[in-house]
């Protein structure tokens, strides 16, 4: 099925917006410049890992009333994947930046954007009280044990693993420990 237009708009393929929008330096300034005059999101979409977010993400992307952030995973109010750098302390117009200008949604069209992470991190409801108290939250569960043997095999396959599955869930604890440290946790 072909995604709608206004996807990338003017018609442009997923690889050359992203070039354009996510990877260039000029444009991307000029979102965070005109940060005021961008939606912020009508809900989010949360949940563990492994769990279908992506797929929710990719099925809601393409009715034409949705239109979803310029990337599916922000990791705004989560702090990120880097434990030495905060996200968050990026503000507001950093956030807002990935999302569309108010003036080309339609009434009947609701923004939204997809950071499963948000559900892990002690710190994110309350980040995403202050910011948007109003925004609506879909969270997307799976069994835990079935969760956990899913991501792990993920990880192994794309090479970020090279435990065996019970040293690495035993590891699991430490690493998060580590970057909840590195937040203030």
């Amino acid at each position: 099925m072909n995604s709608p237009k206004f996807k990338y708009g003017r018609g442009l393929g997923p690889s050359l917006h992203r070039w354009l929008f996510q990877n260039n330096a000029l444009a991307w300034g000029y979102r965070e410049f005109s940060w005021q005059s961008r939606s912020q999101p009508d809900f989010l979409i949360i949940g563990s890992q492994r769990s279908g977010t992506t797929s929710l993400h990719a099925y809601l992307k393409q009715h034409p009333q949705i239109i979803p952030a310029i990337k599916k995973e922000i990791y705004f109010f989560d702090g990120g994947l880097d434990p030495d750098e905060d996200t968050y302390s990026k503000g507001e117009s950093w956030y807002r930046a990935h999302f569309p200008k108010l003036k080309s949604i339609r009434k009947d069209q609701q923004v939204f954007e997809a950071t499963p992470l948000n559900i892990f991190n002690p710190l994110a409801p309350q980040r995403i009280a202050q910011s948007i108290p109003k925004v609506k939250l879909i969270a997307i569960l799976r069994n835990p044990t079935e969760r956990a043997i899913s991501h792990y095999f993920h990880e192994k396959w794309r090479g970020r693993e090279s435990l065996a599955i019970l040293d690495a869930f035993i590891a699991e604890e430490y690493r998060l420990e580590t970057i909840f440290k590195k937040q203030g946790l």
